[in-house]
């Protein structure tokens, strides 16, 4: 039976992005509501607004749904003082109240009851929960950062109570129905919340040639990959020399046509996304969201000619481990979560596809505009004091 990722777009693999769309986002009664909250699972510590975003959700009797690594966290957390060794405290002092035994472990079957998603972290956490997500339908997400660059982060995670509240609360239907106290002005900056739709070009991993609608399904954190199918990289694809000490020698082919060898540490394919991620750390080019494209760029190659390519996002990029590598075989990571081998004449070909992702959001902003205030406020983009002239000087030096 063939499967759909409905997330996915493949209408056209040469249909262009365009800015984002924004619509009102639609009401839920606050009884209905079912909110997925994440959190890096990898974290060995709570985010510091977790349990604050729990217990203000839980003052509207709203189901709260959590990974099982944040729920063992979150026990921990409530640990009295005195049956914990001292070089394991935590902040006792939090005074957070909230009820366990209401919180739901998120699993596959209670996925497509999730209506709304809260992502406590940065891009890599939006990343992730999304994936969770890529078979059905990604509910409408709500994403606070933790002072951590990107573009996908629409809220600081001081703003969790302002945010929730104008939301979720203020536009349900059933709202009179629940005890409301607020300590905040209500009418401070937010208006009505607006769902964004970020049209971005994924990255499609198949292997043997056979289209993801066949593929079979890989749990993060294992190393085994699928005998066929594909996974999808919202960021970057890398495929690097691993724990070997030689270069790698990667054959690669664009539309079946023979490019190059490449020979270094490896290389990174990313989307446009992704660009601002480990490809600008590699040298690659910053590219602006809405462009349909993908990213070459090598990690450390042995030829100084060898330079980041943009190539669309339609052509198929074939990588081949050789036959003549020194290498047994290497390392491929899937926006850091999934990780495989490739091993000798073995083959993946990657190709963009369109994924629609929901944003909340409040006062649509022109795409543009945002996108260049990010590049200058979160990265810092080509910061440096401006040169003065010689008049100027001359004044300054009196």
């Amino acid at each position: 039976m063939e499967r759909s990722y409905s997330t996915i777009d493949k209408t056209s693999s040469t249909q262009h992005l365009e800015a984002e769309e924004f619509t009102p986002l639609k009401s839920l009664p606050i009884k209905s509501l079912k909110v997925f909250i994440f959190m890096k699972p990898s974290k060995k510590v709570l985010d510091p607004y977790i349990k604050r975003v729990i217990e203000f959700l839980q003052r509207f009797s709203i189901s709260c749904y959590v990974t099982e690594p944040v729920m063992q966290l979150l026990k921990e957390s409530f640990i009295e003082p005195a049956e914990v060794e001292d070089d394991q405290s935590s902040s006792y002092s939090d005074t957070t109240k909230i009820d366990l035994d209401c919180i739901e472990i998120f699993s596959e079957e209670n996925q497509s009851s999730i209506n709304r998603i809260i992502t406590l972290g940065g891009d890599g956490t939006v990343v992730q929960a999304i994936k969770l997500f890529v078979k059905d339908k990604c509910p409408e997400m709500i994403t606070f950062g933790q002072e951590s660059i990107g573009y996908l982060c629409c809220f600081e995670g001081s703003e969790y109570e302002e945010v929730l509240y104008h939301s979720l609360i203020k536009i349900a239907e059933d709202r009179n129905d629940y005890d409301i106290f607020i300590d905040f002005d209500e009418d401070k900056k937010y208006g009505n919340p607006y769902v964004e739709k970020k049209d971005r070009v994924v990255l499609k991993v198949l292997f043997d040639g056979l289209d993801p609608d066949v593929s079979s399904k890989i749990t993060p954190g294992k190393t085994k990959k699928p005998k066929f199918g594909s996974l999808y990289a919202l960021n970057q694809i890398i495929v690097d020399r691993g724990s070997f000490n030689y270069l790698t020698n990667l054959e690669c082919y664009i539309n079946k046509n023979p490019l190059t060898v490449i020979q270094g540490d490896g290389v990174i394919l990313s989307s446009s996304t992704g660009s601002t991620s480990y490809n600008m750390s590699a040298g690659g080019s910053i590219v602006y969201n809405y462009v349909n494209c993908v990213l070459l760029t090598p990690i450390c190659p042995h030829s100084l000619s060898f330079r980041p390519l943009i190539l669309p996002d339609d052509c198929i990029i074939t990588l081949k481990a050789s036959e003549d590598s020194r290498a047994e075989y290497y390392s491929v990571s899937i926006d850091g979560d999934h990780t495989f081998t490739l091993k000798r004449g073995e083959k993946i070909d990657i190709q963009g596809s369109l994924c629609s992702l929901p944003f909340v959001t409040f006062n649509p902003v022109d795409p543009m505009a945002e996108w260049c205030k990010r590049l200058n406020s979160s990265l810092h983009w080509n910061s440096r004091p401006v040169q003065k002239n010689f008049t100027n000087q001359n004044e300054s030096s009196k």
